[in-house]
């Protein structure tokens, strides 16, 4: 229930959201909610490229091959993303 109100809290005022580790598990559940919110979302993965398109498919949002432990490549991609969204 702590996760549902900060959710609410945050997510009326996002529209773009950027969500790390999102094609399975907790990462893949927030992709989800914040599409129902009507949100755009990019979600990022590391191997999981099955999971990923399908959830890409399923709900719309943009799905990316990333390596977050990449630190200069993880820069460029969220400076990348935050000028399409």
């Amino acid at each position: 229930q702590r996760w549902e109100t900060y959710y609410k809290r945050i997510g009326e005022d996002m529209g773009k959201v950027l969500i790390t580790g999102g094609s399975r598990g907790i990462g893949e559940a927030c992709v989800r909610k914040f599409i129902e919110n009507g949100d755009s979302v990019v979600f990022l993965y590391n191997k999981s490229l099955n999971e990923a398109e399908a959830l890409s498919f399923e709900t719309g949002a943009f799905g990316i091959q990333c390596d977050v432990s990449d630190v200069e490549a993880l820069m460029a991609l969220t400076v990348a993303m935050l000028e399409e969204l």
